[in-house]
């Protein structure tokens, strides 16, 4: 069980406001949670395609054969991702990769997603960009699993950013991250968005990051079942 404070946040803007993901950020909500792995069923990329009305799916990233433990990923379903990796984390444990107690990453087997920001790059994002005009250009999240890799210390925060982007400007910014209570290595735990009613919907991007208490440090996690809702313009 990963011990953690939950804290969501809400950035309405007027339309044409900003062009850049960088806002002002306001608190609206401080709980305490505790969550536990939830375990979906696999949802392949053929699902996506082909609906404007409302879609109940998962992303596993399970249907991928990887050549390596650790492998590049630019685009999966109807998504474009960016400073994302997939790996198959028992595999990349084996080859010595990461400690064994990470390799609970993947809650639906075989694989999950690595994030880090490179050094010159971007946060890990997740962009809906739909293959033709029928596809949905919208989604709601529901939830994810998520964990900080490796000997995660005191207060590092894993941070979640969900963007309403309308003719290449934020309209609406929605914003989580969890907080680290306790050092060591960490279980895989939910966040699930349901709870919450309102956070994110109509939303086309997600963004995630991980950084220690005093933003020096970036930090690997992982990502596995985001089970979202995707829905028309």
């Amino acid at each position: 069980m990963s011990h953690c404070i939950l804290v969501v946040m809400l950035l309405a803007m007027l339309m044409g406001a900003h062009t850049s993901w960088g806002l002002e950020q306001k608190i609206l909500t401080q709980s305490d949670v505790e969550v536990t792995v939830i375990h979906f069923h696999q949802t392949t990329q053929q699902n996506l395609a082909n609906s404007s009305g409302r879609i109940n799916t998962t992303l596993t990233f399970d249907d991928i054969h990887l050549p390596d433990p650790v492998s590049n990923i630019s685009r999966y379903a109807n998504f474009n991702l960016t400073s994302f990796q997939i790996f198959d984390p028992i595999l990349a444990s084996k080859a010595g990769l990461f400690p064994p107690e990470d390799t609970n990453c993947a809650t639906s087997s075989p694989n999950a997603l690595l994030g880090s920001r490179p050094t010159t790059g971007t946060w890990p994002r997740l962009i809906l960009d739909p293959s033709n005009s029928t596809d949905p250009s919208y989604f709601h999240i529901q939830s994810f699993a998520i964990k900080a890799l490796g000997l995660v210390p005191r207060d590092l925060a894993l941070h979640v950013n969900g963007f309403e982007i309308t003719n290449g400007k934020v309209v609406t910014m929605y914003q989580a991250f969890v907080m680290y209570l306790r050092t060591g290595y960490q279980g895989m735990f939910v966040l699930d968005f349901a709870r919450l009613g309102w956070w994110p919907k109509r939303i086309n991007a997600l963004e995630f990051w991980a950084q220690t208490s005093d933003g020096r440090k970036d930090w690997k996690f992982c990502i596995d079942d985001l089970k979202i809702a995707l829905v028309g313009s």
